[in-house]
């Protein structure tokens, strides 16, 4: 737990004021997950909460969205509340949608074709790995776009990504 509390990224967080619905929503996450692992079964109560829980981590940074992916790959046995989930998870989307008449990033001047933005996300993946180990050069702000990256640096990203998940 402490070397988690003072990795220099996370205390980055901390410090980039923006960055706190980012430990919010993690902290909420993280809550959701301990109190299904810890139940045998999820009865009606235990469902409101998680369900309630879950919203204020979507409000807290739409992020959270992952929370039921997260649940079924480390809970599978908690079906009710995966689905429950997933269905609010929906609901917020299409809700975004509407309302706002996108789902990404609402504050962003320009956005990236999904190919070049989802092929260097391996290489952005492995940099906060390195950085958890070696926080040479964490900053608190930045910006790298995916035209910084050619593809064969982008296929050595995902490469080693999946190495090191296989691992």
């Amino acid at each position: 737990g402490a070397w988690f509390l003072l990795l220099p990224i996370n205390a980055g967080t901390v410090i980039y004021t923006y960055g706190l619905s980012d430990i919010l929503s993690a902290v909420l996450t993280l809550w959701i997950l301990c109190w299904l692992a810890a139940k045998e079964k999820i009865g009606p109560w235990d469902l409101a909460v998680i369900l309630f829980i879950f919203i204020l981590s979507l409000g807290a940074k739409q992020s959270s969205i992952v929370t039921p992916v997260l649940a079924f790959i480390l809970i599978p046995k908690q079906r009710r509340a995966i689905l429950a989930m997933s269905v609010v998870a929906g609901i917020y989307v299409l809700s975004r949608l509407i309302y706002f008449g996108r789902i990404g990033d609402i504050e962003a001047v320009t956005t990236y074709p999904t190919w070049d933005y989802f092929t260097s996300q391996g290489l952005m993946i492995l940099k906060y790995v390195k950085l958890i180990f070696w926080p040479f050069g964490l900053c608190v702000d930045h910006a790298v776009f995916p035209r910084h990256f050619d593809m064969s640096q982008r296929f050595v990203g995902w490469l080693g990504v999946l190495v090191f998940s296989a691992i």
